[in-house]
C-alpha cells in the first residue's frame, strides 16, 4: 500500500468523500485533482491528494503549519481537529501550534491543539505524536 493509499483509506474512515466539485462553480469538476471533504456544523475540511494540501476552516489560528503532508503528525492533527468539530466545538475556539512562554527566561514551548471556548477560558490541551515518533 503506498502512503496516499493509506491517506485515502484513514479520509474514507474518518468519513470524509471524494468531491471533485470546484468550490466556485458548483457544475464543474476538477479532473487535475484528488479532493476529499467533509462539511460539519458549517465548517468544511478539505485535502487535496495531489497537492498534498490540507485546508481547515480560516476560523482556526495557526493551521497554516498543518496544511501539508510533510509530517506525519499533521494527519494526526487533521484527525483530532475533525473530530472535536464533529462533538461540537466551534473552529474559532480551536487554535493549533499555541505557543507558551514559560517564565522569565526564553523558554518556551508549542503545544499541537488548544481549545479555548469563547477565546478566554482555555478548555483543552491537546500533544498529539505520530506513530512515527
Amino acid at each position: 500500500m503506498t502512503d496516499k493509499d493509506y491517506i485515502k483509506n484513514l479520509l474514507v474512515i474518518m468519513g470524509l468523500a471524494k468531491n471533485n466539485v470546484l468550490p466556485n462553480n458548483e457544475n464543474q469538476y476538477d479532473i487535475q485533482h484528488e479532493i476529499y471533504e467533509d462539511a460539519i456544523n458549517n465548517y468544511k475540511i478539505r485535502v487535496n491528494l495531489t497537492d498534498e494540501e490540507i485546508d481547515y476552516p480560516n476560523d482556526i489560528n495557526g493551521w497554516e503549519r498543518n496544511n501539508n503532508f510533510n509530517q506525519p503528525e499533521n494527519f494526526v492533527v487533521l484527525e483530532c481537529v475533525h473530530r472535536l468539530l464533529k462533538k461540537g466545538y466551534r473552529a474559532t475556539d480551536i487554535e493549533l501550534e499555541k505557543e507558551w512562554h514559560l517564565g522569565h527566561d526564553s523558554k518556551s514551548g508549542r503545544c499541537d491543539i488548544i481549545v479555548a471556548l469563547h477565546k478566554n477560558k482555555l478548555e483543552i490541551i491537546i500533544n498529539l505524536i505520530s506513530k512515527y515518533q
